[in-house]
């Protein structure tokens, strides 16, 4: 077989958890990736997830040697680092560029700061976007990111809401984003009174709200057993010209669960189905959370005919559920099913906590887990999900 850049990237795109295969593997494409930048970035990349970071840094350099653009190559370092808890070596990377050759625009700037939040270093994200006003002037969108960090990646309310108070210090007015990412916290928190006064407030500032906006209202009016107004906010959806989608009815589906709802929950489910919208391994864990025995077993079938799982994390939350419930009998029942009736398919990545399920010692060998056809029967009938 010839080397070609094709058969080189998914070579080493295949042997990514195995970053010495992955090696070998773009050496042995020689000349055909050696000016590849495809193949370069995915070697960086598998170097990086692997905390490989002295190859990283020397393939960087190869690259400039090369007088190829290391553009995204840094971009790539920066963003390992940050996955790998180094925020103070993401900034770093940033500050290098120049070094490189290459211009820290805007842009940049705000993929380091959209990095920080994701991995949950959002006080450094905050602390690096006042630093550095000067070279990067604040604006709704720099602002947008750390209240998107504080909204939805660590759910602070009192945070979320000092940063938009901080945007009015800074004569800076709230976009449609802003107010989405507020909406999106307040309702995760069960604030409901603050949920729809932001929502009047945004539709009086000329802000058309979007469908996470009425996902997150939705959810919120469930939340608080405002179970008919939740329903009639969902055919508002269709009449504003949005169609809901799979978040739409999990934000119905997931707070009637936790409210032991299960009925109703299930009807909501019929309902999604009936109208075309295919449920997700998260809508089914909603239902697994609480659900008995036998449905728990009827939800693991479900979800293998659906084509969305299981996959650990449903077994790590029946393993915990019935934990909690002081059932062990219970687990090592669905464990001996798995084990015995269950066929693994390996060709999946592993988790990337290296497979182990859940703090109780359950483990399993791969990430997807397909129960047999008809493992199942009785309880509840199958959805029809084609």
């Amino acid at each position: 077989m010839q080397p070609t850049e094709e058969v080189v990237y998914a070579m080493m795109w295949e042997l990514r958890n195995e970053w010495k295969l992955a090696f070998l593997a773009f050496k042995w494409g020689g000349i055909s990736v050696s000016n590849t930048q495809r193949c370069w970035n995915l070697l960086i990349w598998i170097m990086g997830k692997k905390k490989k970071f002295d190859i990283a840094w020397k393939l960087v350099l190869e690259m400039h040697r090369l007088n190829m653009c290391a553009r995204k190559a840094l971009l790539i370092v920066m963003k390992r680092y940050a996955a790998a808890n180094e925020p103070g070596k993401a900034v770093k990377t940033f500050h290098a560029f120049e070094k490189f050759n290459i211009t820290a625009d805007t842009n940049a700037f705000f993929t380091l700061l959209n990095t920080l939040c994701k991995h949950k270093n959002i006080e450094e994200a905050e602390e690096l976007m006042f630093l550095n006003k000067k070279l990067y002037p604040l604006g709704s969108e720099s602002f947008n990111i750390i209240l998107d960090g504080w909204c939805n990646i660590l759910v602070d309310i009192s945070e979320a809401k000092r940063i938009w108070r901080e945007m009015s210090n800074c004569c800076i007015h709230p976009d449609g984003i802003s107010y989405t990412h507020m909406i999106s916290c307040s309702s995760k928190v069960g604030n409901l009174f603050d949920s729809l006064r932001l929502y009047d407030d945004m539709k009086k500032k000329g802000w058309v709200p979007g469908i996470v906006v009425y996902n997150s209202l939705i959810f919120v009016l469930t939340k608080e057993n405002c179970v008919k107004e939740a329903r009639n906010l969902l055919n508002k959806i269709v009449e504003v010209g949005l169609e809901p989608n799979v978040d739409t009815y999990n934000s119905i589906i997931y707070p009637l669960c936790e409210a032991n709802k299960l009925e109703e929950a299930w009807n909501v489910l019929d309902e999604m189905v009936k109208k075309g919208v295919k449920p997700t391994a998260r809508t089914f864990h909603a239902f697994v959370k609480v659900e008995n025995m036998g449905r728990t077993l009827k939800l693991i079938d479900q979800m293998r005919v659906g084509g969305c799982g299981p996959n650990a994390s449903t077994f790590l939350l029946i393993f915990d559920k019935f934990f909690r419930w002081g059932l062990p009998g219970d687990v090592l029942r669905i464990w001996s099913l798995m084990e015995t009736k269950n066929k693994v398919d390996t060709s999946k990545e592993k988790p990337s906590d290296e497979s182990k399920v859940g703090t109780h010692g359950i483990w399993t060998n791969s990430e997807t887990i397909k129960p047999q056809q008809g493992l199942v029967t009785g309880a509840r009938e199958v959805l029809p999900l084609q």
